[in-house]
């Protein structure tokens, strides 16, 4: 990081974020693992490494990767659907990257109804879009 401070004197906060990046990084983890270790989260994952490099042109091993992402997540499905098969927010406790605060959010509680909630906001009163 030393050799970056003179590159970044004009801008401390990036300064500061690379600096800090490993211990958010860390933090974020520690923060995952306890709601895994409540109840309070599921963990979409593989159950093993994945044997792919960061680079990979082979459509045969990007299949096998994704075929094994796709088990992953419909194992963890179960885990979070209603006895009707549906999903259920509350069970899946979804974590959404809050770019902007640089963190972390548990999705909640429905507040609305998808094509309804918005027209207030759209139009300043509660009516359908013509």
């Amino acid at each position: 990081m030393c050799l970056l401070k003179p590159l970044l004197n004009r801008h401390p906060a990036i300064y500061q974020a690379l600096k800090n990046r490993h211990v958010w990084y860390n933090e974020t983890l520690e923060y995952i693992d306890a709601r895994i270790a409540a109840g309070a989260a599921i963990l979409i994952a593989p159950d093993k490494p994945l044997e792919i490099s960061r680079v990979c042109h082979d459509p045969n091993v990007m299949q096998r990767i994704y075929d094994i992402g796709r088990k992953a997540g419909e194992t963890a499905n179960l885990r979070a659907t209603d006895a009707d098969g549906k999903i259920n927010p509350a069970k899946l406790s979804a974590l959404i990257f809050d770019q902007f605060q640089s963190g972390y959010d548990v999705i909640g509680a429905k507040v609305g109804q998808a094509w309804n909630a918005g027209n207030y906001v759209i139009t300043g009163h509660n009516r359908k879009l013509a």
